[in-house]
C-alpha cells in the first residue's frame, strides 16, 4: 500500500499495511461497496509531522476511504481529518524479496516466522520432533547443573527418549517442566477457522487445489499444514491445522496472500461485461430501464412466442410438453437496464457451470416494470425465501398483473443462471422443511421442485435464493 507524497509514492510501513489488508477484505464483503478507517499518520513509530492537527490531538490523523466502482476498479484516498485535504493511495503486488527493501518492518516479521519453520523442518529430517538446542532453555539453571541426552527405546519402535542428568532432584525437575512446556509447544496441534473466508462462492475442491498450488510454489519443502474448505450457502470457511502457532502464522499469511490473489483476479474478470448481442441500440454507458419493443415479424419475436408457449427451464428437450400456453402474444419488448444485467452477468461467472436456462416468472400485484427497474428482490417472495421461476407460462399466469384496461396480462421471460440444481425427491418436497428454506442445501445453486399436478403432468418450479440470480430478458403483453 503507497500514498502519494507530491511526484513519488511513500510505502506504508507494516502494521499501516495490515489495517489496509483488514480494510480491504472489510469492503470486499461491503453491501455498499465503500468502508472508511482512521489511520495514524506514523511511519516506523515517527509520527507525522503535519501542522494539520486536530483539536486536542499531539499529531495529525488521517482518514482512509475505499471504495469500488461499478466497474469492480478500486478506489482509494487519505484525508486528513483535520484540513481535509486528499492524497490517492494504491496498491500494488510485492513479492518478499521486494517487500523486504519496500516495506518497513516487514522483513523482521517474515524472518521470525520462518526461522521457526526452518527450524522445524531441519528437527523433521533429523528424525525428531523434539527441538534442538536445549541448553539454551536452561539458562536460569546453574551452569552445569543439568544436561540432556538421547537413548533409543528397546520396545522395538523407532522412537527416542530424552534423558535429563541433573545435579539434585530439584534441578531435575526444572529441567523437565522447561524441556516438557517447548516440547508441547512445538509439537501442539495449533488451528484456526476463517468463516466466510472467501466471497462470493468458491467450489471448496478446485479452491483447495489452488492454495496446495500456491503453498507449493512459494515454500521449498511441505508445510506442515493441513487445510480444510467447506462451503456454506454461498461462502467458503477455510481451516488451518499445523504443527506449532510459528506454522500456522505462515500458513494465515499465505492464506490471505491467495485470497487478495483470488479477489484480483475476480474483480478483473468481473469487470470485463459483455451485453447480449441482439441489445443493438444499448448504450453502454447509459443509466437506468429502457424498454425496446421487438418486432412482431422478426425472429427474435418468434423466438419469445415458442419460449414461452413450450415448456423450458430444465425440462428435457426430447420430454418437454409442447404448446402449454395458447394466449396470444400481441408485445414483446427487451427489458434493457445496464446495472442489472453487470450484476446478473458477474453472478454468472462465478458459477463453475452456469446452467443458463429461459424461465417465466408472474410479478403478483407488483407492476412487472418495477421488477425490471429495481430487479428481483427475495423480501417479496410469498412462499420461503426464494423467488419462484415456473417452467410452464400457464404457471405463472396466475400469478401475473393485468394491465390497467384489464383487457391484457404481462409475464416476464427470464434467463435464470441456475448453477447446481437440488432436485428433492417428489415425495418430500412439499414436506414443511423443504417449504421453508431459506437457501439451497450446501453445495447447490437453485432448488427445482414441483408446484403442481395434474394427472399424468407435473409443473415445476426453479427457486433462486440470490437476487442476482435471474434476469428480466422480456416482458411479454398477452390477451
Amino acid at each position: 500500500w503507497e500514498w502519494r507524497d507530491d511526484l513519488t509514492w511513500v510505502t506504508y510501513d507494516y502494521d499501516q499495511a495490515m489495517d489496509l489488508d483488514n480494510l480491504y477484505q472489510e469492503l470486499l464483503n461491503s453491501p455498499t461497496m465503500s468502508v472508511t478507517r482512521m489511520l495514524l499518520g506514523d511511519r516506523q513509530g515517527v509520527p507525522s509531522l503535519s501542522k494539520h492537527k486536530e483539536d486536542g490531538e499531539q499529531y495529525a490523523r488521517y482518514n482512509i476511504e475505499m471504495q469500488l466502482d461499478d466497474a469492480g476498479n478500486l478506489n482509494v484516498q487519505q484525508r486528513n481529518r483535520k484540513s481535509g485535504f486528499l492524497r490517492p493511495v494504491r496498491q500494488s503486488v510485492l513479492v518478499p524479496e521486494k517487500a523486504f527493501e519496500e516495506l518497513p518492518l516487514y522483513k523482521e516479521k517474515w524472518e521470525a516466522a520462518k526461522e521457526g519453520y526452518d527450524r522445524l523442518c531441519a528437527e523433521r529430517e533429523a528424525g525428531s520432533a523434539i527441538p534442538s538446542g536445549f541448553d539454551r532453555w536452561f539458562t536460569p539453571l546453574p551452569p552445569g547443573s543439568s544436561s540432556i541426552g538421547r537413548s533409543t527405546g528397546t520396545s522395538g519402535s523407532d522412537a527416542e527418549s530424552l534423558v535429563l542428568s541433573a545435579l539434585d532432584e530439584q534441578h531435575c525437575e526444572e529441567a523437565k517442566a522447561k524441556l516438557t512446556m517447548e516440547i508441547d509447544k512445538a509439537e501442539c496441534k495449533a488451528e484456526e477457522t476463517f468463516p466466510g473466508a472467501l466471497k462470493p462462492s468458491e467450489r471448496a475442491q478446485s479452491a483447495h487445489n489452488d492454495f496446495q498450488e500456491c503453498m507449493a510454489s512459494r515454500l521449498d519443502e511441505d508445510l506442515p499444514l493441513a487445510v480444510t474448505m467447506e462451503a456454506t450457502g454461498l461462502d467458503l470457511s477455510v481451516k488451518l491445522t499445523s504443527l506449532g502457532k510459528q506454522n500456522l502464522e505462515i500458513g494465515r499469511l499465505l492464506l490471505k496472500s491467495w485470497i487478495q490473489e483470488r479477489e484480483r483476479a475476480i474483480l478483473a474478470k468481473q469487470a470485463e461485461v459483455q451485453f447480449p448481442e441482439n441489445w443493438l441500440s444499448v448504450d453502454n454507458e447509459a443509466e437506468g430501464l429502457d424498454f425496446q419493443p421487438v418486432a412482431p415479424d422478426s425472429l427474435e419475436f418468434a423466438k419469445v412466442e415458442e419460449l414461452m408457449r413450450h415448456e423450458t427451464g430444465l425440462a428435457p428437450r426430447e420430454t418437454a410438453r409442447q404448446d402449454l400456453f395458447t394466449n396470444k402474444i400481441v408485445k414483446v419488448e427487451q427489458v434493457i437496464h445496464r446495472n442489472l444485467w453487470r450484476k446478473y452477468y458477474r453472478f454468472r461467472q462465478l458459477l463453475d457451470n452456469p446452467n443458463e436456462v429461459w424461465v417465466k416468472h408472474g410479478t403478483g400485484s407488483t407492476d412487472p416494470a418495477l421488477v425490471c427497474e429495481n430487479g428481483f428482490n427475495r423480501s417479496y417472495s410469498m412462499r420461503d425465501q426464494g423467488i419462484y421461476t415456473a417452467e410452464n407460462a400457464h404457471s405463472s399466469d396466475g400469478y401475473v398483473m393485468p394491465t390497467d384496461d384489464q383487457t391484457q396480462k404481462q409475464m416476464l421471460l427470464c434467463l435464470f443462471a441456475a448453477g447446481k440444481v437440488y432436485q428433492p425427491p417428489p415425495e418430500e418436497y412439499c414436506q414443511t422443511t423443504e417449504c421453508q428454506r431459506k437457501e439451497p442445501p450446501k453445495g447447490f445453486d437453485s432448488i427445482r421442485g414441483i408446484v403442481k399436478r395434474v394427472g399424468q403432468d407435473v409443473d415445476f418450479a426453479l427457486i433462486s435464493y440470490q437476487d442476482n440470480q435471474i434476469y428480466p430478458f422480456y416482458r411479454v403483453t398477452y390477451e
